[in-house]
C-alpha cells in the first residue's frame, strides 16, 4: 500500500482501533483526517485528504531536492509551487525553464530597495508569493536558479525569517535540470492576481499567525558582541579571498570582522559527474567546516558577506549539515560604511 509521511501535528492524533507511527500506511487515517475512517474502509485518495488538512511537512520533503525528485513531484502531486530565482528575467525564462515553474517577479536579491540593508517587506514578499500562486499553508515551494543556487538560497532564508520553512532548493538548478534531458517550457511568465490572493480568509489568517524568526537573524550588535567573544562564538566571511583579506575594497573601509573564519561560498559546492555545480555532501561540509576551525557543536554562528546573499547559500549549505547558523543581514555594507 501506498506509504506517505505525515508531519509530527499529525502523526500524534489517533482514532479508535488505529494505532500508527510517522510512517502511515494508506487506508489507516485517524478521524480527524478522514471522517469514514475503520479497519474496514480502504482510503484510495490519501493525498488530497491531506492536502484538504494541513500544510505540507518540511519532514517529508528534502531541503535539497534532485532533478528527478523534482520531475516526479510535477507529475504526481499538485500540493506544490516551483518558483523561478534566476537573475536573466523575463528574457532568460522565455528561453527556458522548468515545465508549470514561475518566474520570481521581483529582484532575486530580495532586498528592501531603499537603504539596501534590510530585506524585501514581509508585505511585500508575501504578496509575490501571491502572484506566483502560492498558497501558504497548502503548497511546499521549490526553488531553483541557473547560478550555483545562489538566489535560490536567498529565498530559502528569506522565507525562513519570516516563518515560512516549506521551502526545498533543486540541486544543480537549471543546469541540472537541462543536463538531465529533462522538457522544458519557453512560455513567458503568466501571474495570479494578488488581490484576489489577498482576499482569501485562510490566507490571511495564516498570515496573521506568522511571525519574523529572529534565530536565523544577526544584527551589527550581534556581530561586534562575537567578535569580542571569539573564542566562545563563530563568525564566518563567505566573500572571496580578496575581498576578505582587503585587496578588493567595495566599502569605506577593507578587509573583515575581526576573529572571522573564511570560508567562500563556492566552497560549498562541486562539480557533479555530468560537471554541474552542487552541494557537497553532509559529511563533506562538515569536514569542510572542521578543517576552516568551525565547531560543530557552536550555538553562535553568524554569517555574513557583503549583502546577506552569499551569506544564505552558506547558511542553507551548513544547516543541511547541522549547524544552526545566523544570517547577518546588513553584513560587510552596513558594518564596514557605518
Amino acid at each position: 500500500s501506498t506509504m506517505f509521511t505525515l508531519p509530527r501535528r499529525v502523526a500524534a492524533v489517533g482514532c479508535a482501533n488505529h494505532c500508527f507511527s510517522n510512517k502511515l500506511a494508506c487506508g489507516k487515517l485517524p478521524r480527524i483526517l478522514n471522517s469514514v475512517c475503520c479497519k474496514n474502509k480502504k482510503v484510495t485518495n490519501l493525498q488530497s485528504l491531506y492536502l484538504g488538512f494541513v500544510s505540507f511537512s518540511t519532514q517529508s520533503t528534502p531541503a535539497l531536492m534532485t532533478a528527478h525528485q523534482l520531475r516526479s513531484v510535477l507529475d504526481n502531486r499538485n500540493d506544490f509551487r516551483v518558483i523561478d530565482c534566476s537573475p536573466g528575467g523575463v528574457a532568460g525564462y522565455c528561453r527556458g525553464h522548468v515545465p508549470g515553474s514561475k518566474l520570481l517577479p521581483v529582484s532575486p536579491d530580495l532586498k528592501d530597495g531603499t537603504t539596501d540593508l534590510d530585506m524585501i517587506r514581509f508585505d511585500k514578499f508575501y504578496e509575490t508569493l501571491g502572484i506566483c500562486d502560492v498558497a501558504l499553508g497548502k503548497h511546499h515551494i521549490i526553488v531553483y536558479d541557473d547560478i550555483g543556487s545562489l538566489q535560490a538560497s536567498r529565498f530559502w532564508w528569506v522565507a525562513r525569517r519570516y516563518g515560512i520553512e516549506n521551502v526545498s532548493i533543486l540541486d544543480g538548478g537549471w543546469q541540472m535540470w537541462c543536463s538531465e534531458g529533462l522538457s522544458v517550457e519557453t512560455n513567458p511568465p503568466v501571474y495570479s492576481n494578488p488581490k484576489t490572493y489577498n482576499s482569501s480568509s485562510a490566507n490571511r489568517k495564516i498570515l496573521a499567525a506568522l511571525k519574523e524568526n529572529s534565530k536565523y537573524v544577526a544584527t551589527i550588535e550581534d556581530v561586534h558582541d562575537a567578535s569580542s567573544d571569539i573564542k566562545t562564538k563563530t563568525i564566518i566571511d563567505t566573500r572571496s579571498y580578496a575581498e576578505y583579506v582587503g585587496e578588493k575594497q567595495i566599502n569605506r573601509t577593507s578587509g573583515h570582522v575581526p576573529g572571522a573564519i573564511w570560508l567562500e561560498w563556492k566552497s560549498l559546492l562541486k562539480p557533479s559527474s555530468n560537471g554541474v555545480s552542487v552541494f557537497l555532501s553532509k559529511e563533506e561540509i562538515k569536514a569542510l567546516a572542521a578543517e576552516r576551525g568551525i565547531d560543530e557543536g557552536s550555538k553562535d554562528i553568524i554569517i555574513y558577506c557583503q549583502r546577506a546573499i552569499r551569506a544564505a547559500h552558506a547558511a542553507f549549505a551548513l544547516e543541511l549539515a547541522g549547524f544552526s547558523p545566523k544570517v547577518y543581514e546588513g553584513s560587510m555594507k552596513e558594518y564596514q560604511n557605518s
